[in-house]
Order: structure tokens, then sequence, then C-alpha cells
């Protein structure tokens, strides 16, 4: 016997997915006189108006959840720059940098991302560097999920790395135990929370619920959470994620017997007309 979950959404700790991501950039990093193009008055008026902004950021949040709380601040920020005679003549981008410095985005600015800006030619900048943020954002939350999974996996005894790749923003990896039995997960990237698939293969009794069982309690330690997770046994020793590709083979394959099947139709229509003609022949 075997376990799979399915539909599975996962969340990671926004603190450890900057960890993972290995960015030293952070809201403590963004600061107003980096910007080489604001004058000392303008900095000292922004770190006057920004205190109404001091709010705790998530623990638990999501790339399309930062960058929507994002705005919110930046609507909020607008209404303190405009009133200032200082900053009103570059209200935009003054709004914009303090709606930033309070958001979890800032988290995720990576070296190049905040240095183009800063510098005099990137004043205008602003889109891309919050794209890049939540591109940062997505990419490290994911990898996160993924290195939990070797961990917690390899603390089990799946510490054989068969298969680790990434195709269209599908993480594929399949660790093996000394017993040949393997954990085979799929992880694809989202801007709301990953999805997540977990399949234990070659077990040839039901000690497969406890290594579940496990690795779910593993990822939990590490700030994982896991909603809609649907739990499913199953006795194919090769697992259901590995033989998808298969039954899309049965699939093209049975698609060739359509020529079949429409003449069997034609003789069986021909057969009972033939039938029908006989009876009233007869009566």
């Amino acid at each position: 016997m075997s376990e799979a979950i399915s539909g599975a959404i996962a969340g990671a700790a926004t603190g450890a997915c900057v960890a993972a991501a290995g960015l030293v950039i952070s809201a403590a990093r963004v600061t107003y006189k980096a910007c080489t193009w604001l004058s000392e008055k303008a900095c000292d008026e922004m770190e006057r108006l920004e205190r109404v902004l001091d709010e705790p950021l998530p623990d638990y949040t999501t790339p399309i959840e930062a960058q929507s709380a994002y705005f919110e601040k930046l609507e909020k920020a607008k209404t303190l720059v405009e009133k200032s005679p200082i900053l009103a003549p570059q209200a935009a981008q003054m709004a914009q940098l303090m709606a930033l410095k309070h958001s979890t985005l800032s988290s995720f600015v990576d070296a190049k991302s905040w240095n183009d800006f800063i510098a005099l030619t990137g004043k205008n900048n602003f889109e891309n560097l919050i794209s890049r943020s939540i591109k940062n954002f997505r990419q490290s939350h994911t990898m996160y999920i993924v290195k939990s999974i070797i961990e917690v996996a390899g603390a089990a005894g799946f510490t054989d790395v068969q298969q680790k790749e990434c195709k269209r923003n599908r993480h594929v990896l399949v660790l093996k135990d000394k017993h040949g039995r393997s954990v085979v997960s799929h992880v694809l990237e989202s801007d709301s929370r990953a999805q997540l698939t977990l399949d234990l293969t070659g077990f040839g009794n039901n000690s497969c619920h406890a290594v579940m069982d496990q690795l779910l309690t593993g990822l939990a330690q590490k700030q994982i959470s896991l909603d809609g997770i649907t739990r499913k046994s199953h006795y194919n020793r090769k697992g259901i994620l590995q033989n998808t590709s298969q039954k899309n083979k049965l699939c093209k394959l049975g698609s060739t017997g359509t020529k079949k099947t429409k003449n069997a139709n034609g003789r069986r229509r021909r057969g009972l007309a033939m039938r029908c003609t006989t009876t009233k022949s007869q009566g």
C-alpha cells in the first residue's frame, strides 16, 4: 500500500522565505537617504510622516496579498505626501517609496533592482522594482517549500535525490531511501500560494501512513501550512504521480480506435435495417 496527498495549497512564513532566497535587502535597508535624487529636507520630512504607516507586517502572506497591501498603503502615503509643501512636487515617487518601505515586498527587493532604483537614472523605474519584488517573493516561497521537503524527507530516511528539476514553474522531486521506496513531490509556483502534491511509492505495507504523517508534521514544524489536503491510499507501487504520463499514453492509444468504432456502428445499423425489412416482408 502507498499513499498520496493532492490539492494541497502550501504557504510558508515570510521570514523563512526571505532566508531561503538569501536576500539581504530588508525594510531597514530601504532608506530614503540612499536615494541620491532626494534632498535632505525631503528625507527628513518623509521620516516624520511615515510614522502613520508603522504597522506590524504579517508573519504569513502571499505575493498577491503583499501587492494588495502595498497599494493600500500607497493610498495612505499619497494623502500624507500631497499635504506636504516639501514633498508635493514629487508626490507620486515619494508616496511609492514610503509605501514600499512599509510593505512586505521591501524584503524581496534584490540588490541590483534596488541599486538601479536609487541611481539618478532609475528614479522612474518603480514599476519594475515592484514587479521584481513580487517575482522574488514567489520564487523564494517555492524555494523554501522545496528545500523543506528535501530536509524533512531526509530526516525520514529518503536521502537519495533521484530527480530534482524545474520546468514551467513546476518543481519535481524524487527522493529514495535504502529500501527503494520513494517520496515524489510536485510544487507549482503561484502568486497566491504554491500548489503541492506528495506521493509515497514502493511501499509493500501500510507503513506509508506513518511516513506521510512524519512528512506533514515536519513541514508544519518548518512553518509551512497546508490547506485543502486530500489524502488517498493506493496500491500502485510505482505511484500515482509517476504514472500520469502512462495515463496520457493510454488516452492517445484509445483515440486510434475511432474509425473501427464508426465502422462497427455502421454494420450494426445496416444489420438492424435488414432485420426490420425481413420482418415486414414476413408480416
